[in-house]
């Protein structure tokens, strides 16, 4: 085990765990035992694979990843979608009645209303992630992700990990839970990344099973988003709206239009072309 400096806490000279990007815990849950090779699809920006590979490096130390485990990935580890029949978070959430402010098509649940749920660990969780994917240059089938440009808010995100200050002023987190079941709908798990640029805030998201979290940055949002804050509005809301499950499977299948299928992935391809011609 490296010693170094931990990232997080700052300590010196402390021996570094190989911490990982995302959690090998979503992994497995993306697993699908009906394939020979039963692991998860993954997406670069240049490839498409069947792959267990997985985003990991020295930078925790003991303490901070025990801080990461306990802040929200072991709750929401426990709480998002694990199978067709399976998802605590969604289940809890749907045993209450949806806020007044729920339209057609976009439910909007309090979650301080859900006798299960936690909003502080999904903060946290969400948190951790997000200040990932800005803190380091992680490396994933070979490439580096896009690191993440948060600018102050990096540091601001890091103090509120650490318990030394609260979550960002101007920053609003949105949380939303899958509509469905299905595992086509669920089995998902995308890296942090910056999804839009609007004048006065940016955005940014990332997915794991069941949950897609959205990270607005900026001193200009407009009232109707401070309010869908899954940390500062009073009912801690949580949304499930087709609209983010639509967005997802399409950002997820462009990216994958755009790579080169590598691997079992390419088999299917030429097929295709072969019963074509």
């Amino acid at each position: 085990m490296p010693t170094g400096t931990c990232r997080l806490c700052h300590n010196h000279d402390v021996d570094l765990r190989d911490s990982h990007f995302i959690s090998s815990g979503f992994y497995k849950l993306a697993r699908d035992g009906t394939r020979a090779n039963p692991n998860p699809v993954l997406v670069s920006e240049s490839v498409s694979i069947v792959s267990s590979d997985q985003a990991t490096d020295y930078l925790l130390c003991t303490e901070c990843e025990g801080r990461f485990n306990a802040g929200g990935e072991d709750w929401i580890l426990k709480n998002c979608w694990h199978s067709e029949s399976e998802f605590m978070l969604r289940a809890a959430l749907l045993a209450t009645t949806p806020s007044p402010l729920s339209t057609p098509g976009f439910t909007i649940f309090e979650g301080v209303a859900a006798a299960a749920n936690e909003p502080d660990k999904l903060a946290y969780f969400a948190a951790s992630i997000f200040w990932r994917g800005a803190a380091h240059d992680w490396i994933f089938m070979r490439q580096k992700p896009k690191r993440l440009g948060l600018g102050p808010y990096e540091e601001q995100l890091r103090s509120y990990l650490l318990g030394t200050a609260v979550f960002p002023e101007d920053a609003v987190l949105v949380v939303a839970i899958s509509r469905g079941m299905e595992r086509l709908r669920n089995m998902l798990i995308t890296f942090p990344f910056l999804k839009s640029r609007e004048p006065g805030f940016r955005q940014y998201r990332f997915s794991i099973p069941g949950i897609t979290f959205q990270l607005f940055l900026g001193k200009s949002m407009p009232y109707a988003l401070r309010r869908l804050c899954s940390v500062r509005s009073p009912k801690r809301h949580i949304l499930m709206t087709e609209d983010v499950d639509d967005l997802n499977m399409k950002d997820g299948a462009s990216l994958v239009a755009k790579t080169r299928k590598a691997g079992v992935l390419a088999k299917p391809d030429r097929s295709r072309r072969a019963a074509t011609a």
